[in-house]
């Protein structure tokens, strides 16, 4: 226990770490004084507990020597020359004083850096929840892969610490295929540092044919749900917003790898992302659909850093490959303490996107993206940050409240993608409106609700990024419209507005009205269907086009 001492003679000198050499068979006094606060249950029989449950005296007979050394460094050998790379191997590892042991209680854990490749004896597989270590160091180059869907990786601080050639990760088993959630990355601990390093357990959910997000899909291109639906199929998302457990399901494709993303659970005091938490779904190399992401459950009391949290749908990987649908995003939820957080400069993104295709030759292709997944916030603190890196259906606060309106004055948002998805839900700044990404398809802001307006009292600018409604009554600009053309249809700017139905005795669709110049990337109009007919919308201009 964080604060406990002990004391190696009986008396009432108090240490927090004892390195005492033991002699085979030796008896060894021992007391023991809990924290301020903290009371002790002793299990052993023989010995004494105090009347007020504050300390206990221990008589220790040593089963080997050197037996008594909490507080101890223990590292990890080379591996290669090992019948296995399981960390409950003793032989893999060594104390300070030269002893075969496995790392004990209040250790500290030393995983050096992986020197050469091929990397021989890099993987060190864990079965097992592990003792709840003072500090765990993993280096360069190693993998530390967890097994069983119940297994704990336990510290009082764990570092990953990779460098800009090469990544320390912790990840898991691959992906399964029956309905038992077999295995995933839970780590308990009151630090966890990632610098250039990954917690990543990509394919590691569901896999082709299994999962609850493919059930009902008839069709052989049909991706997975999560927290988002695919393109295609009859899919049904499922999980949990705020306490997301699940893995991601596998693509229905027969000629696809596309397993589901994985699933992470992170209980910590402070969490440090300089590197990335993800678990997206496999990557389609073939045609037909492709799975969702998994789930990331993170639990803290501050999350900092400029690296990445997702949980990605699946897409195609091939540049000249058509008919590969996206599967839906998976979902993402991060608890913290608000007023701490509120302190901490914390540039982390956070993204649950749907799949999207990677062709650069066939626009068409990109309207194939996975819906996308959920996240969600104790608090609003991360839709209010200036460099706003969100992506996704994003909620907050203990009443899971969902985003229903995007206001302010100027705002300029980056590799972001908000989707709104309330009915009558705004989007209303008195300034200018900025929109950029590198693929307009998965960056902007989106509005899925009926009768949603859009009113920006300065310029709107798209660049490689959208401003989609697709039930809208009106979307009005009252200075310029800037669409960029970029290199290709993928990465220029887009205005999408579908207009509301217009068969439910309500007023017919309004127009898009721009009071400025109208410079023009890529425009798209879609008719909405009213019965047997469509009707296109109208577009009003002030100055120039």
């Amino acid at each position: 226990v964080d604060g406990a001492e002990v004391s190696a003679d009986g008396g009432e000198t108090w240490v927090t770490s004892l390195r005492e050499w033991v002699e085979r068979g030796a008896q060894v006094t021992v007391k023991v004084r809990a924290p301020d606060g903290a009371h002790i249950y002793l299990m052993d029989p023989e010995g004494v507990l105090s009347d007020d449950g504050t300390t206990a005296t221990l008589t220790i007979t040593s089963a080997q020597p050197n037996v008594i050394k909490a507080g101890a460094t223990v590292t990890w050998q080379n591996g290669s020359d090992k019948a296995s790379n399981y960390w409950d191997d003793e032989t893999q590892w060594k104390d300070e004083y030269g002893v075969n042991r496995l790392p004990a209680a209040c250790d500290n854990v030393v995983i050096p850096n992986q020197s050469a490749y091929p990397y021989s004896g890099s993987t060190i597989i864990v079965t097992n929840t592990t003792p709840r270590f003072k500090k765990v160091w993993i280096g360069r180059g190693r993998f530390v892969s967890m097994r069983n869907w119940m297994t704990q990786f336990r510290a009082g601080e764990v570092i990953l610490n990779g460098d800009s050639a090469r990544a320390a990760t912790i990840t898991c088993g691959s992906g399964y295929a029956t309905g038992a959630m077999s295995n995933r990355v839970w780590i308990v601990a009151d630090r966890l540092a990632l610098s250039n390093s990954y917690a990543s357990v990509s394919a590691s959910g569901y896999a082709k044919k299994h999962g609850p997000g493919w059930e009902g899909i008839a069709s052989p291109s049909g991706g997975g749900a999560h927290g988002g639906k695919a393109y295609s199929g009859n899919c049904q998302t499922y999980g949990s917003i705020t306490e997301p457990t699940a893995p991601g399901t596998g693509t229905w494709s027969d000629n696809n790898d596309g397993h589901g993303g994985g699933a992470i659970r992170i209980e910590v005091g402070e969490l440090l992302v300089n590197g990335s938490i993800s678990t997206p779904a496999g990557k389609n190399l073939y045609g037909g659909g492709n799975g969702s992401g998994g789930s990331v459950w993170i639990t803290c009391e501050t999350i900092s850093g400029t690296g990445t949290v997702s949980a990605n749908g699946g897409g195609s990987e091939n540049a000249t490959l058509c008919g590969s649908n996206g599967g839906g995003g998976g979902r993402i939820s991060v608890n913290y303490n608000p007023e701490k957080q509120a302190l901490v400069d914390c540039q982390v993104s956070f993204s649950a996107r749907g799949g999207l295709e990677r062709s650069s030759t066939s626009y068409a292709r990109y309207n194939t993206c996975g819906n996308c997944g959920t996240l969600y916030f104790t608090d609003d603190i991360f839709l209010r940050r200036p460099t706003m890196k969100l992506a996704g259906i994003v909620y907050y606060g203990p009443d899971v409240t969902p985003v229903s309106s995007f206001t302010g004055e100027s705002r300029t948002l980056e590799n972001t993608w908000l989707v709104i998805t309330n009915d009558n839900a705004e989007v209303n700044f008195t300034g200018d409106l900025t929109l950029k990404g590198t693929s307009a398809k998965m960056n902007g802001v989106q509005l899925t609700g009926r009768h949603t307006t859009v009113n920006i009292g300065g310029n709107l600018s798209c660049s490689g990024a959208q401003l989609r409604v697709d039930g809208g009554d009106s979307v009005s600009i009252a200075g310029n419209v800037v669409l960029e053309d970029g290199a290709s249809a993928v990465n220029s700017g887009e205005l999408n507005f579908r207009a509301a139905p217009t068969n439910e005795n309500d007023v017919a669709a309004r127009p898009l009205t721009i009071g400025g110049d109208f410079v023009l990337g890529y425009l798209e109009m879609l008719p909405r269907r009213v019965g047997p007919f469509s009707e296109s919308g109208i577009i009003l201009v002030g100055e120039s086009f």
